[in-house]
């Protein structure tokens, strides 16, 4: 997958969610590559984030105004 801006894989925006057993994998973004969240804190379960680019910052995880 690849998105033009942020989370090419998974994006998230105010929403507290879980992921549990996921492959985030092979996604590109400018931004978040793999997974991008902003304004809340999902809950990774058993989540490989892997071969994932951003072009400008977080090629795995991009978390904007998280509480990580």
């Amino acid at each position: 997958n690849e998105a033009d801006y942020l989370g090419g894989g998974i994006a998230i925006d105010y929403s507290d969610m879980t992921l549990t057993n996921v492959v985030i994998n092979g996604n590109s973004a400018a931004g978040g590559g793999g997974l991008y969240a902003k304004y809340d804190s999902p809950v990774l379960n058993n989540v490989k984030i892997i071969n994932n680019t951003a072009l400008h910052y977080g090629g795995g995880i991009y978390f904007e105004y998280s509480t990580y």
